[in-house]
């Protein structure tokens, strides 16, 4: 019997695969980064933001204006004393306070120390940043997210600064990462039938991180309930009961924070932020014309405040590109978009319904997320680029490599003026050298010299006065309308020396001060003025300041320190300079007032 030998055909080779299971063809990029992995070149990515931030953390100088209206608490307060109401209106999650305490304790006062915590939250933030965003995108595609997100400027500059918001994106991307694990599908092990073991790290970790971020309530309760809706769906009733368990430990743990700490919410800060930055959060009376407007105003201000993006149209683009990679990712993942994007959604509607502003570093608990979404814009393209499905698909590949260009270099337009520098979300926290120009005045003040700060920089001297050996005088504030007599005489009969008025206003700690008699100002040899140089946020102000203090008073000198003036004068009983014109556009004063402490 004759056996024929045949050659078996070579295999068909397996089309390669994205890891966790996407089909398609690799362009090099791909090839490259799936040779390496993700995460290693996501841990590569990972370190150099980390550096980053310990770069900027080493190097960063005094505090903001918002950093020592928090870290005065510190020194005034015990650990008990962190859970009333806090100097200067501060608010921040009770553990949070009670951890930069024991810092201060430990460590001191420096700058370092209370900078610590935020810098590991931000470093350690990346992580499930990273792990978000290979969730949702391709593995090329997800490297830029996380490069993007740990070289945006805001994010940047808040992990080092003594503020919650650091610790806030970190526990957002965290609990969103493990709202993705515990509503995956259970593994085949019948003991993980209920896949109860997410679902409890889900819960617990929400009862922590309850304690360290105010935005980590809203948080768990969307992905929470949406997590027992998805649950419901499917009938999975024992995975509903674990998330009710779950869900109590994580109520009780709220209750009891918040019987710990009693928060308090002042009166005005609605009505601030709505002015110092318009569309924060929703007008009053809300109607449809109104809301389309506020949208648009919302968007434009998150880009520029949150985002870090300062051109106009750079905004623009930034927004296309996260309204898009939002779609696209509902369009292609469906229920997991809806877990990833719904903290950002719920950060709107808190807005829209004036409860939680959604601007500037408020709104960095969502950022990360956002611009994910908008990597996810050219990932759709990609996709449809590299591997075209079904005819229409093929003939078009040319308009999708076209497009996938064209949301790649949108992204880049939009990010690389800022990628990687550290930008406070507001000109007027740029007080870097705030000791060297208290320390300036401490070296340079005579004897029988009076300083006062303006109400802004007060808090500043509170801090770096002591350490500086600077005692000082009082505040130094502007004053609009009926608050002053526009009189042009030198010294008048209600204290005030042309345009210069003495009074007993409120300190920075909230004590009533003595009024400043005139003739206390003459009698002195020189009156150093401390105040925020801001004339690129608001144009006009230092002209006017001078103009105004000119009537009464010769400026022998004055020094900048960024974004911090320090001025000295010579009052004189006689007005030495003209006085303004009667038709100026008042800026930011009529008068300036001077107040004891």
């Amino acid at each position: 019997m004759t056996q024929v030998l045949t050659r078996s055909a070579a295999p068909t080779p397996e089309p390669t695969r994205w890891r966790h299971g996407r089909p398609g063809r690799l362009a090099a990029l791909t090839a490259v980064a799936r040779r390496i992995g993700y995460w290693r070149a996501a841990a590569a990515v990972i370190a150099a933001g980390s550096a980053l931030r310990i770069y900027h953390w080493l190097s960063g100088g005094s505090f903001s204006q918002d950093e020592t209206s928090l870290v005065i608490s510190f020194a005034h307060r015990s650990l008990a004393g962190l859970t009333g109401r806090l100097e200067y209106d501060q608010m921040a999650p009770i553990a949070w306070l009670w951890a930069e305490k024991l810092a201060y304790m430990v460590a001191g006062p420096s700058e370092q120390s209370l900078r610590f915590l935020p810098l590991v939250a931000g470093c350690l933030g990346l992580v499930p940043v990273a792990a978000v965003a290979r969730r949702l995108l391709s593995g090329p595609l997800a490297l830029v997210a996380l490069g993007v997100v740990a070289g945006s400027p805001q994010i940047l500059y808040y992990s080092t600064q003594v503020k919650q918001y650091s610790a806030e994106v970190a526990l957002t991307a965290l609990l969103v990462l493990l709202a993705l694990r515990a509503d995956a599908k259970p593994t085949p092990r019948p003991e993980a039938e209920t896949g109860r073991g997410r679902v409890v790290m889900f819960w617990a970790t929400a009862a922590v991180a309850f304690w360290f971020a105010t935005t980590s309530v809203f948080t768990t309760m969307t992905l929470g309930g949406l997590l027992v809706a998805f649950a419901a769906w499917r009938a999975r009733w024992r995975r509903v009961a674990w998330h009710g368990v779950g869900g109590a430990v994580a109520a009780t743990s709220l209750a009891f924070m918040y019987l710990v700490q009693r928060p308090h919410v002042a009166d005005w800060l609605a009505a601030w932020w709505t002015k110092h930055y318009p569309g924060s959060m929703a007008p009053v009376g809300l109607t449809p014309e109104r809301w389309l407007r506020w949208t648009v105003k919302c968007a434009e201000s998150l880009a520029r405040t949150a985002m870090g993006v300062r051109a106009a149209e750079l905004r623009v683009v930034l927004m296309a590109l996260v309204v898009l990679g939002a779609v696209a990712l509902l369009l292609r993942l469906r229920r997991t978009a809806v877990l990833a994007l719904a903290p950002a959604v719920v950060a709107y509607l808190l807005a829209m319904f004036r409860l939680y502003p959604f601007s500037a570093r408020l709104a960095l608990w969502v950022v990360p997320l956002m611009l994910i979404a908008a990597c996810a814009a050219i990932d759709a393209a990609a996709r449809w680029a590299w591997r075209p499905r079904g005819h229409w698909a093929r003939r078009t590949r040319p308009v999708a490599v076209v497009l996938a260009l064209a949301l790649a270099a949108g992204l880049t337009w939009a990010y690389a003026p800022t990628i990687g520098r550290r930008l406070p979300h507001n000109q007027l926290t740029l007080y870097e050298r705030a000791e060297e120009a208290i320390r300036f005045v401490a070296a340079n003040r005579a004897p029988g010299d009076l300083v006062y700060f303006g109400y802004n920089t007060s808090r500043v001297a509170v801090w770096y006065g002591p350490r500086a050996g600077l005692a000082w005088d009082g505040l130094f504030q502007p004053v609009k309308g009926r608050g002053c007599a526009r009189a042009q005489g030198a010294v008048t009969t209600g204290g005030r020396i042309s345009g210069v008025e003495a009074t007993g206003e409120e300190t920075g700690a909230g004590q009533p001060g003595p009024a400043v008699k005139p003739e206390k100002l003459v009698a002195a040899p020189r009156v150093w003025i401390v105040i925020r140089a801001t004339e690129r946020v608001n144009p006009g102000r230092l002209d006017e300041f001078h103009t105004i203090m000119a009537r009464s008073a010769t400026l022998l000198r004055e020094r900048r320190f960024n974004w911090l003036l320090v001025a000295e004068y010579r009052f004189t009983a006689q007005p030495v300079g003209p006085a303004p014109a009667a038709s100026r556009r008042v800026v930011e004063a009529d008068c300036y007032r001077f107040s004891g402490r």
